[in-house]
């Protein structure tokens, strides 16, 4: 990274624009200020930065300074996955530093070379390209691909010399950015199957804020703080706090986490009035993890008779089938309440209670009330 900045150095301001560049916290980031120090550096038509492995495509991961976000999704897809030489020739040459577009061509079939001609790179307006690769074993972790328009002269000795310091000094920011851009998509997996369960379920992240906060919970937070009648008219989109309890509970093992000191896997936590309702807090510390920060997962529950919690673990699998709105009907046949008294309770009209409850037999394969109440006893 030395030689770089060395190289780098050698025009007025590439030497802070490198600066700017190695300190990019996010793909927007990087790509902006990587187009900032080449636009300094030398000549070029276009830019196009890709995070995508050769085996996995996804527009979100693509930043290309001549097309627009908007762009439709199959132009894109077509574009940088079907047509794209990329995959073709690194396919052959796995762990390969730098290639030109000459080198991909030649490696194409002629069924691809000749559409992808045409239809992208005269309508595009550039005719040579260098990509310089940023790899991890054998997987392709990043690419930057610096196009060049047939009125510029072709990459020289020097330019390509230039290109190889830059992929040596972005080493380092583009594996700190690929960890985080996959930390995030398993975050955000997670978050979707978390949101979908029917058991209640909250992630707080180190500093006790929620980033997960499934409705489940959400009714069950409202229900330790303001009882149950608050809590059956919880809608959606509110999010309530955390009971207090809890994240007491939370802060309390989160010290225990800091300090040296022994620190149980699982802390409970009981209502200070409510023996029914209780609370389980976990510490996940994303061992192996070289940028996440650790998370609390957060379990809540409510006990009634031994009798239905053991149905409420049989019912889960069917539960787990229906959307929340559908689950609060499905749960209240199940107790017996009629279809007026399940509006009056969910705060809704008794049309809107029979939609969501033949959505719900149909969804089970059930015919009526008495099977529903009987599958998910």
């Amino acid at each position: 990274m030395l030689t770089a900045k060395f190289r780098f150095s050698s025009k007025p301001g590439l030497s802070a624009s490198l600066r700017d560049l190695l300190q990019s916290e996010s793909l927007d980031e990087f790509a902006a200020r990587t187009e900032h120090l080449l636009r300094g550096a030398l000549p070029f038509h276009s830019l196009c930065i890709s995070f995508n492995s050769l085996e996995y495509f996804s527009p979100a991961l693509v930043r290309d300074t001549q097309l627009s976000p908007s762009r439709d999704p199959t132009y894109m897809t077509e574009r940088y996955s079907a047509f794209d030489p990329t995959p073709h020739f690194l396919r052959q040459h796995l762990g390969v530093a730098r290639s030109t577009l000459n080198e991909h061509l030649h490696a194409l079939p002629p069924s691809i070379k000749t559409p992808y001609c045409e239809r992208f790179q005269r309508r595009e307006g550039w005719d040579k390209y260098v990509e310089i690769y940023f790899w991890e074993g054998r997987r392709l972790k990043a690419l930057v691909c610096v196009r060049r328009a047939a009125a510029q002269p072709d990459f020289n000795a020097h330019e390509l010399r230039l290109l190889d310091h830059l992929r040596f000094a972005l080493a380092g920011v583009i594996g700190r950015l690929h960890r985080q851009q996959c930390e995030r998509t398993m975050t955000h997996s997670l978050r979707d199957v978390l949101q979908k369960l029917p058991v209640p379920l909250v992630m707080l992240d180190w500093s006790l804020q929620p980033f997960c906060f499934n409705f489940e919970a959400r009714r069950l937070c409202v229900d330790w703080l303001h009882g149950e009648v608050e809590a059956r008219a919880v809608k959606g989109a509110f999010v309530p706090a955390v009971p207090p309890e809890i994240l007491v509970a939370c802060e309390a093992r989160r010290h225990a986490a800091l300090s040296s000191g022994f620190a149980p896997q699982f802390v409970h936590v009981a209502h200070a009035r409510r023996p029914e309702l209780s609370a389980q807090v976990e510490l996940f510390e994303n061992v192996g993890s070289a940028v996440g920060a650790p998370y609390f997962l957060i379990r809540l529950h409510r006990k009634s008779s031994p009798e239905r919690n053991a149905g409420d673990e049989h019912a889960l699998p069917w539960l787990a089938q229906l959307t929340r709105c559908e689950r609060a009907v499905a749960l209240l046949v199940r107790d017996g309440q009629t279809n007026a008294a399940i509006g009056s309770l969910l705060r809704k009209s008794e049309s809107t209670v029979k939609m969501q409850l033949c959505s719900a037999f149909r969804k089970l394969g059930v015919r009526n009330r008495t099977q529903l109440a009987a599958q998910l006893r």
